[in-house]
């Protein structure tokens, strides 16, 4: 890879359903975007929300299918080599540790009434009130 190349480090997100927005590190990205682009699997972005040399923040295209769906900067000094990526199916959850060690956030899409979700192999309190 020439020394020019755009490489992404890593992303926040290793998959992520149509419509999230998922933000990618690395460097050679340009400080604007210009005509450089970012391809999920062989699709554009639905929008960009920035861009940096180091960051860029994208929206996962709506049209988006389910699967493995590389991400790739280009820019006019060359591709970056792909990112493992994969679009799935279902909703994202935010949830923090608090400082005690509790799960607590929002659960975005959990149904009113639940008091829990699942959430990496924890189970995360929903707020009481919505």
């Amino acid at each position: 890879m020439p020394p020019g190349d755009p490489v992404i480090f890593f992303s926040d997100l290793a998959s992520a359903p149509a419509g999230a927005y998922v933000t990618v590190w690395g460097r050679g990205f340009g400080s604007a975007q210009g005509s450089s682009s970012v391809t999920v699997g062989a699709l554009a972005p639905a929008r960009y929300l920035s861009w940096s040399d180091r960051m860029i923040e994208l929206q996962v295209p709506s049209s988006a299918t389910v699967g493995a769906a590389p991400l790739v900067v280009r820019t006019a000094a060359g591709d970056s080599p792909p990112l493992d990526f994969a679009v799935h199916q279902g909703r994202l959850f935010f949830v923090a540790a608090d400082g005690n060690g509790r799960l607590v956030g929002h659960a975005r899409g959990a149904r009113r009434g639940r008091r829990s979700v699942p959430v990496a192999h924890h189970r995360a309190r929903c707020a009481p009130r919505w």
